[in-house]
Formats: C-alpha cells, structure tokens, sequence
C-alpha cells in the first residue's frame, strides 16, 4: 500500500504482517556481504522497523545504526518455493504476482500448490486467507488454486464448505518449467503433478504499461484424467 509500511504476503499459517527478521538478518550479513546487509535494513525500515520478543527481544539482535537502502524489488524467482512477478516497484502503480510453486516450503504449509496473490496498483485484488493458526484454513478449497471436484468431497456449489476441505490437497509434486523477465512481460510457468493428471498454470504480468498491468493466468491439462471436472478458487 503506498505511503504503508510494507507486509508480508500471507502464506500458510501466517498473517499479512511486518516481521523484524530483515532487520536480524542485515544485522547478522553486515561484515560478510554489506550490500546485502544495507538492503536488509532498507527492507526492515520499509517495514516500519518491527521489532519481536517471541523467541527473545530482537531489540538484541538488531543494529539500528546500520546503513539502509532500497531494496530495488523486481521479479524474482525462488526454486522449491515461489515466484513473483513485480512492475512499477516503490510508485502507485506498484503490481506483483505471486504463485506458489515448490515442494521446499514445508513448515506451517497449508495445501496451496499452485495458489496466486494477486495485488494492482497498490492494493489487493486476490490474497490467501490467511490467519496464525486460528480459524486454520489449510484446506486446498480456501486457496486461489485449482481442485478436481472429486476432491471436493461434497457438491461444489454447497454453501459453508469447512476449512479445512480437502486438507490433503490433489498436487503431489510441484515444479518451476520456466522463468522469463522482460521490458513488457514477466512470466513463469509451474506444473503440478497429482493422481492421472499434470496441471500447468502459467501466470503472466504485462507491464509495457506500468499504469495499465495485466495479469493473466492460463490452466492447461494433460493426463488420462485431465476431462476430469474441476474448480477453480480465487480469493477476491
């Protein structure tokens, strides 16, 4: 949000929120890589400069005097996790992309494979329901993902799902096919592996424009069982 200090994105079990841990880790690079650890501490004090006692005050653990700049934040990808496609970084325009897409990313993992968060011109159009622990929304029905009905377990259009439907998700491998940056296109393409079916979600943001982004999303599926019916979810 302009002229807000930034969060988090929402994954898991996790809240959209500041967290210090920038500060604690420009603090712990500042000897070993001082342009990583001067990007840190501009990251932490665009977060407002949180600070946390949950595993000991980190009022300990961060150097506040340490130099900060910006961090320049572009599109990037995190193989085994995630990738984010960002136009028009630090302006009212500022649009990113989100798309989970690894198996690394385990801890406190909800089922979300293939799950996009969507934010445009500085504010959210499309974001995870996210919350620490309660109410827990792991089912991979509250994700904006794709499911097979049959996964469902219930009528699709049956009001007042719990949330924790189809907790075990239907993807059983997550990969990254591919990665690309452009100056009017930034795009990855994911494949999701699940039971007689390969779901490949490429997700694309068209920023020739920085004014005017475009967010596409495109689903494709291969398979004995790709006729299957499925649902597709997006949080708005």
């Amino acid at each position: 949000f302009p002229g807000k200090p930034r969060c988090y994105i929402a994954l898991g079990d996790s809240s959209t929120e500041a967290s210090p841990l920038y500060g604690q880790l420009g603090t712990a690079f500042r000897d070993s890589d001082p342009a990583l650890s001067r990007r840190l501490m501009g990251a932490w004090q665009a977060n407002g400069k949180p600070h946390s006692g949950f595993f000991g005050t980190t009022v300990m653990a961060i150097d506040e005097r340490l130099p900060a700049q910006d961090p320049g934040l572009g599109s990037a990808t995190f193989p085994g996790y995630c990738t984010v496609l960002r136009s028009g970084y630090g302006t009212p325009n500022e649009t990113a992309a989100w798309i989970v897409n690894g198996d690394f990313y385990q801890d406190h993992r909800h089922a979300d494979a293939g799950e996009v968060v969507l934010y445009a011109l500085g504010v959210p159009l499309s974001v995870h329901w996210g919350s620490i622990y309660s109410p827990q929304t792991g089912g991979a029905y509250f994700h904006s993902s794709v499911l097979p009905e049959s996964a469902i377990g219930r009528p699709w259009d049956q009001p007042g799902p719990p949330t924790d439907t189809a907790a075990r998700g239907a993807w059983r491998k997550s990969s990254q096919a591919s990665f690309t940056t452009g100056p009017a296109v930034d795009s990855v393409a994911s494949a999701f592996v699940g039971k007689g079916i390969e779901w490949k979600r490429l997700l694309q943001l068209h920023h020739d424009d920085p004014a005017m982004p475009v967010i596409v999303i495109r689903d494709e599926f291969d398979g004995p069982s790709a006729g299957e019916p499925k649902v597709l979810t997006l949080n708005l």
